[in-house]
């Protein structure tokens, strides 16, 4: 870290994506009944309907309950281990839960540091919102026994890839690597192609692999994420007192993380203005939730 013009600015803000792995392989503090969450600290009994939905979704993926009401009971019995992401060096999307079979994205400084963020799941139904039905779970686990192996290898046989170049040749595109990330993940899709057909057991699953990929346009954004925690984690161990270096909500509540402070500061998560399917009110929106306000 240098102050250039009264500006704190980070000498090193590579950040290569080198694998795809499950959390429970790569994060220490994932096991089967301790899970991440967005956002700041949450007490199980504070946690809101979506998330909520994303832990007992997230318990029968493990095999910890036969089905969503057992899932219920162990969670309501304080069976359940709850930490934020970002004490993880992780992010989460929405409802944030990262569990042992998560696909998170894993990306590395080139000061040795890495960070995480969950694969993407595609648009409509999925556990990041807190939905949880057989179709959910099946995408969950095609996702972690099929396509993280081949995404992991495919990154390793290409050396890794530079997020930071593709989130600058992104913004020349004219995505802005949160929202929009289509030009991105085209760009993601095109460079590991070969790389998965390679590796991919058989043609149909390398198929199935790059029709995942280049049908969301927000594949990208896992990375993009992962990226943005690791240079927001720089930020925050650069020894410069006063930087935020995350945003994020629970539900419950918005925190900001600053540099200089082992604790979080945080205020009541506001609803916004959504904009609400008919028959719904602004009574049954859920209250800001997730990591992905920040670190960018």
């Amino acid at each position: 870290m240098t102050v250039r013009d009264g500006w704190a600015v980070l000498d090193t803000t590579s950040a290569t994506a080198v694998g795809v792995r499950r959390a429970g392989d790569v994060i220490d503090t994932v096991d089967r009944r301790s899970y991440l969450h967005a956002g700041p600290q949450v007490e199980p009994g504070e946690v809101v309907g979506p998330m909520r939905g994303a832990i007992l979704g997230a318990l029968v993926l493990e095999g910890e309950a036969p089905d969503l009401a057992a899932a219920g009971e162990l969670f309501d019995a304080g069976k359940i281990d709850l930490r934020p992401c970002h004490s993880a060096s992780a992010v989460g999307a929405m409802a944030g839960i990262i569990s042992p079979s998560t696909p998170v994205v894993v990306v590395e400084g080139d000061d040795g540091h890495n960070a995480f963020a969950p694969l993407n799941e595609g648009l409509g139904r999925a556990l990041r919102f807190g939905a949880h039905d057989a179709a959910v779970l099946e995408r969950l686990r095609w996702m972690s026994t099929v396509l993280t192996p081949v995404l992991d290898d495919a990154l390793r046989a290409v050396d890794g890839i530079d997020i930071t170049a593709l989130q600058s040749e992104g913004l020349r595109r004219g995505d802005e690597c949160h929202n929009r990330n289509v030009a991105s993940t085209a760009a993601l899709t095109v460079r590991l192609a070969p790389a998965v057909v390679e590796h991919a057991p058989d043609s149909g699953t390398a198929a199935a692999i790059l029709d995942f990929l280049a049908g969301n346009p927000h594949t990208f954004l896992s990375f993009s994420m992962a990226a943005a925690k690791l240079v927001a984690d720089a930020a925050h161990r650069c020894g410069t007192r006063g930087l935020v270096t995350a945003i994020a909500g629970n539900g419950r509540r918005m925190g900001i993380r600053v540099s200089g402070l082992d604790s979080w500061i945080t205020a009541s998560a506001p609803v916004g203005d959504p904009k609400l399917f008919e028959g719904y009110t602004v009574d049954d929106a859920c209250p800001m939730m997730g990591d992905s306000l920040g670190p960018r």
